[in-house]
């Protein structure tokens, strides 16, 4: 209740991102991490929403109100700034291929490309380089390999006594 009437003496101390982040950021997460890579704030920007969630506070005692609404300001005037930080939405990271949501497949070229989706088992997921920059895209697992999990980046040779047939 302290927090809420402006009385921040009980806060915990602050910790370094380290401390609050995943170890398997990129796995679980991959457009996050590299959008906090990407990330950067000038002091000059930072000053700037931390006066106007000040002043925003001076009217409404609300701290984590003026905070949000601080912030959210900065991002509505600064479009040019944080923009960039936003990865590619056919940027697709190891692990995952470019899908195609209307036709329910995955694709080999962006041209074609809604989104990035896990490469799912009996597929693993090969690096493509093109005119916008890295991607990705899930091929099948060629004869004599499989791979039975979602994510794979290559496929395991079929054990002694057992084939794939097919691709």
């Amino acid at each position: 209740t302290q927090w809420y009437n402006g009385i921040m003496a009980s806060t915990r101390q602050g910790e370094y991102p380290r401390h609050v982040v995943s170890n398997e950021l990129m796995a679980m997460a991959p457009d996050a991490r590299v959008m906090l890579q990407r990330m950067k704030l000038s002091s000059e920007d930072l000053n700037r929403m931390m006066l106007r969630s000040y002043s925003l506070y001076a009217m409404d005692p609300c701290f984590s109100c003026a905070a949000w609404n601080g912030a959210c300001a900065w991002l509505e005037n600064n479009r040019n700034v944080w923009m960039p930080w936003i990865p590619q939405k056919t940027a697709c990271f190891a692990g995952q291929g470019m899908y195609d949501e209307e036709k329910g497949e995955f694709v080999s070229s962006r041209s074609n490309s809604v989104t990035c989706r896990a490469c799912s088992p009996g597929r693993f997921s090969s690096l493509v380089v093109d005119k916008d920059g890295d991607t990705a895209e899930c091929r099948l697992c060629p004869m004599g390999s499989a791979q039975a999990s979602m994510s794979a980046v290559k496929c395991d040779m079929c054990s002694v006594g057992t084939y794939a047939s097919e691709e």
